[in-house]
C-alpha cells in the first residue's frame, strides 16, 4: 500500500466532515456567515451539513483497512446518511411528510413556500442518495463493487455538473430544473466528496493509474487539469460573448466546437507524439538489454568451453568454462587464434574450414590444450551465426568434455570381458549341476524304488501268506504300510515330473488344442463314464507350443477336474478358450468341491493342498507342474473358486497364443 494514496481520501474526508461541523455549528449557534461558508452563497440546510458530516466521517474510517470496528462505524454511518438523503428523494417525488427536514434544525419556511424550508434541494438530496450504495456496496466482490464504483462517478458528475452550472451563470444547472437550487458551497463539497470515493479504490480505476509511474499515468495527470479547465472555459467565453453581444448563440457555438476540434487534435498529436517516443526509446533499450543478456547467458549458463569465433579465426568472446579449462582469463583468451589451444591445430582450423563451408559440424573430436599442457579430450558442436544485415558473422562452437565417456567405454569393455568370463564359468556350473541333477534323479528313480518295491512286497506277502496268523489291527497296519508306500511311489515320480519341466527343451509347433484336449481325455474317459460325469468341450484356438508339455497341462487340470467332482451327483467338467485384444485364454470349469479364494495363491506351489488327503488324494504338485510348463511358455495361470460352487483354472500361453 502506498500510504500517499491512502492520504487522499482520508484528507478529502476531513474536509467534507469539516465543512459538515462548520455548517452545523452556524445553525446552532445562529452565525448565518458559517452556514453560508463564502459570503454571498447561498445557505447550507441543517439535513445538507449533517449528511456532508456523516458521509465525510464515513469516508475517513474506511481508509483505516486494519481496524474492522472503523469499518463498520463507517458502514453504520453512510447508512443514517442514506436513509435521510433517500427519504428527502421520496418527499420530493411522490409529496410525503416525513418529518425529516426540521428534526434536527428548525428553519420557518417563507410564505408561500411550498415545503419545509429545512428541506435540502433536489439536486442535493439525489446526489446524497447515489453516495450511499457507493459506500455501502465498497467492501462487496466483483460485480457488485464495480456499482458502488458506479454511483460514485455518477454523483461527482452531477456534483461537478452543478458546479459548472455556477460557474457559468446557468441556474438550470444548478436547479436541475427544479425550483430550489444547491447552494454553491454543498456542489463543491460534494463533488469533493465524491472524487475522496473514488479515490478509495487504490488497487484499480483512478487512483491506481493517477499513481502510475508508467506512460499511461504520465499521460492522465498532463490531461486531467485541461479536460476540466479547458470545457469550462470555453463555455465561459461562449456565454460571455452572448450576453455582451460579441457574437450570436450559433456562432458562440461555432467557437466553441472549433476550438474544441482544434485543441483536441493539437493534444492528441503532443501526446501521441511523446507516447511514441518513450516507447520506441523504451523497445530500443529493452531489445539491446535482451540482446545482450541473452548472449551472455547462453554462454555462461553452459558447464562446457563455449567460443565465439570472428571469420579471420580470432575469438571474440568465451564463458567462464573456457577460462577454467585453458588456464587462461577472458582478455587473454579474446583476440587470439582459436587453433593454438588445441593438441593438433591443423584439425582445429580443417573443423573451422567446415562449419564455413556446410554451415555447422557435429562431434567433431579434438583435444583441448588445457592449463598445464594437459590434454582434454573433447566433441566439438559449431555452427555459423549471422549479423543484422544477414551475412556470417562468425562461428559459435560448444566443446564437450568427453574424458568420463572414453573411461566409461573402457570400464565397459573391460566390465563386458570379465562379464563374458563368468558366463562361460556360470554355464560351465550349470552344466555339472544338471549332470548332478540327473545323476540324482536316476537315483531316485532307481536306487529308492527298490526300498519301495521290498517294503510293498513283503507287506503283501505278508497279508497273503500269514493273514490267519494276524488279528484285524495287523492286517490294518499292513495296508497302511502299502498305502503309503504306493504314495510314495507317486511323489518320486511326481517330483521327477517337476523336475525335468525346467530341464527338458521345448519342442515349439504349431498345436492344435482340440486334439490335445482329447487325448488328455481319453485315460480319464472311462471313470467319467462310470460316474455319468458331463464333460462338455467348448472352441478351442490353436497355438505354437509343446504338444507334449501342454498334454501334461491339460491332464493335471482334466484330473483335478475329475477327482474334485467326485461327491457331485451331476457332476460336469468344462473346457474352453477366449480371445480378447489378443490374448488367448483357456479355462477348465467344473461344479466340484471348489476351494476358499483367500488360499489362492497357495494353489500353484510345490506340496500345498487346500483339502484333505483322505478327501482326495494326490501329492500337491499337479497345478504347480502345470503352472512351471505355463511359465516356460511365457504365459500366466490362476483360478478362481467358491468352496462347494467349483473352480475354474484359466492359463495363457504369452507369445505362443495363436
Amino acid at each position: 500500500m502506498n500510504p500517499a494514496l491512502d492520504a487522499v481520501p482520508r484528507c478529502l474526508g476531513a474536509a467534507v466532515a469539516l465543512f459538515g461541523a462548520v455548517v452545523l455549528t452556524g445553525w446552532a449557534a445562529g452565525l448565518p456567515a458559517l452556514t453560508r461558508i463564502v459570503p454571498g452563497w447561498n445557505a447550507v440546510k441543517g439535513n445538507t451539513a449533517l449528511c456532508a458530516l456523516l458521509y465525510g466521517s464515513s469516508l475517513v474510517f474506511l481508509t483505516l483497512k486494519r481496524r474492522p470496528g472503523a469499518r463498520r462505524l463507517a458502514g453504520a454511518l453512510a447508512a443514517a446518511a442514506f436513509g435521510m438523503a433517500a427519504l428527502t428523494v421520496l418527499e420530493y417525488a411522490f409529496g410525503f411528510e416525513f418529518g425529516v427536514d426540521e428534526f434536527l434544525i428548525m428553519d420557518a419556511p417563507p410564505p408561500g413556500y411550498a415545503h419545509s424550508h429545512g428541506r435540502m434541494a433536489p439536486a442535493t438530496a439525489g446526489i446524497l442518495s447515489l453516495f450511499g450504495p457507493a459506500f455501502l456496496l465498497f467492501d462487496s466482490k466483483p460485480p457488485r463493487s464495480w456499482l458502488s464504483e458506479a454511483f460514485a462517478w455518477a454523483g461527482a458528475a452531477i456534483a461537478l455538473f452543478c458546479v459548472f452550472g455556477y460557474v457559468l451563470g446557468s441556474p438550470e444547472s444548478y436547479t436541475l430544473g427544479g425550483d430550489t437550487a444547491i447552494s454553491q458551497s454543498t456542489a463543491a463539497a460534494l463533488l469533493v466528496l465524491g472524487l475522496g470515493i473514488i479515490a478509495l479504490r487504490t488497487d484499480r480505476g483512478l487512483m491506481a493509474l493517477a499513481a502510475s509511474p508508467g506512460p499511461g499515468g504520465r499521460a492522465f495527470r498532463s490531461l486531467v487539469p485541461f479536460a476540466v479547465l479547458m470545457p469550462l472555459g470555453l463555455g465561459w467565453v461562449r456565454l460571455w460573448g452572448e450576453r455582451t453581444g460579441h457574437f450570436s448563440s450559433e456562432l458562440g457555438t461555432s467557437v466553441v466546437m472549433s476550438n474544441i476540434a482544434f485543441i483536441l487534435v493539437a493534444t492528441a498529436y503532443i501526446k501521441g507524439s511523446a507516447v511514441d517516443r518513450e516507447d520506441a526509446e523504451r523497445i530500443r533499450a529493452e531489445t539491446r538489454r535482451a540482446v545482450s543478456d541473452y548472449n551472455r547467458s547462453l554462454i555462461e549458463a553452459s558447464l562446457d568451453p563455449l567460443v565465439t569465433i570472428g571469420p579471420d579465426g580470432k575469438i571474440t568472446d568465451v564463458n567462464a568454462a573456457t577460462e577454467a579449462v585453458t588456464g587462461r582469463p577472458r582478455a587473454a583468451l579474446v583476440g587470439s587464434d582459436f587453433s593454438d589451444y588445441f593438441t593438433r591445430p591443423e584439425l582445429a582450423r580443417a573443423g573451422y574450414q567446415r562449419v564455413f563451408e556446410e554451415g555447422k559440424v557435429n562431434d567433431y573430436p579434438l583435444e583441448l590444450l588445457g592449463a598445464g599442457g594437459r590434454a582434454t579430450p573433447v566433441l566439438y558442436n559449431a555452427a555459423v551465426y549471422k549479423g543484422a544485415s544477414g551475412e556470417v558473422a562468425g562461428v559459435f562452437a560448444a566443446a564437450r568434455d568427453v574424458t568420463a565417456q572414453k573411461r566409461a567405454e573402457a570400464e565397459v569393455r573391460q566390465l563386458t570381458a570379465e562379464l563374458e568370463e563368468r558366463v562361460k564359468l556360470r554355464t560351465a556350473q550349470l552344466e555339472a549341476a544338471n549332470k548332478e541333477l540327473e545323476a540324482f534323479a536316476y537315483s531316485v528313480s532307481h536306487d529308492l524304488r527298490a526300498p519301495l518295491r521290498a517294503v510293498d512286497g513283503f507287506s503283501q506277502i505278508l497279508m497273503e501268506d500269514h493273514a490267519p496268523k494276524l488279528d484285524e489291527e495287523c492286517r490294518r497296519l499292513l495296508g497302511v504300510v502299502r498305502e503309503s508306500a504306493l504314495t510314495m511311489g507317486m511323489l518320486i515320480d511326481d517330483l521327477l515330473a517337476f523336475s525335468r519341466m525346467s530341464r527338458q527343451a521345448l519342442l515349439k509347433g504349431r498345436v492344435d488344442m482340440a486334439e490335445v484336449v482329447r487325448g488328455a481325455w481319453g485315460p480319464l474317459a472311462k471313470e467319467a463314464e462310470r460316474r455319468h460325469l458331463k464333460f462338455d468341450v467348448g472352441p478351442l484356438a490353436a497355438c505354437n507350443g509343446d504338444s507334449a508339455l501342454l498334454k501334461q497341462v491339460w491332464t493335471n487340470l482334466l484330473s483335478n477336474g475329475l477327482k474334485f467332482t467326485r461327491g457331485r451327483a451331476e457332476a460336469a467338467v468344462e473346457v474352453g478358450s477366449s480371445t480378447k485384444e489378443g490374448e488367448t485364454v483357456y479355462w477348465v470349469k467344473d461344479n466340484g468341491a471348489g476351494f476358499d479364494m483367500r488360499y489362492a495363491d497357495k494353489l500353484f506351489k510345490v506340496f500345498q493342498r487346500l483339502h484333505r488327503s483322505a478327501d482326495f488324494e494326490g501329492t500337491g504338485i499337479g497345478l504347480a507342474i502345470v503352472a512351471r510348463i505355463v511359465e516356460r511358455h511365457g504365459g500366466r495361470v490362476w483360478a478362481e473358486g467358491e468352496p462347494g460352487r467349483g473352480a475354474t483354472f484359466r492359463f495363457t500361453l504369452g507369445g505362443s497364443d495363436a
